[in-house]
């Protein structure tokens, strides 16, 4: 995964092939250069629901943020990098 899309994922950006949604309505139109505001409705989501495993096979949301907290303090380099 790109460094990019999980901040964008983390800060609630909703992205498609030619433009992104801020949380904040914003939305960037990269092919036609625009930027206009959409009636966006956010619903902040509740930490149990994301910390929910989903299956054994995939890690949990606190078990991801360990190793990225790792990865940052060992100085290893970002993925997609």
């Amino acid at each position: 995964m790109n460094v990019r899309t999980a901040r964008d994922w983390d800060g609630g950006v909703r992205k498609t092939s030619t433009s992104r949604t801020y949380r904040d309505g914003l939305r960037v139109d990269y092919a036609a250069g625009t930027a206009t505001m959409a009636g966006v409705n956010t619903v902040s989501p509740i930490l149990s629901v994301l910390d929910k495993q989903l299956h054994p096979r995939f890690l949990s949301l606190t078990e991801r943020e360990q190793i990225r907290d790792v990865a940052g303090e060992s100085g290893l380099a970002e993925p997609g990098q």
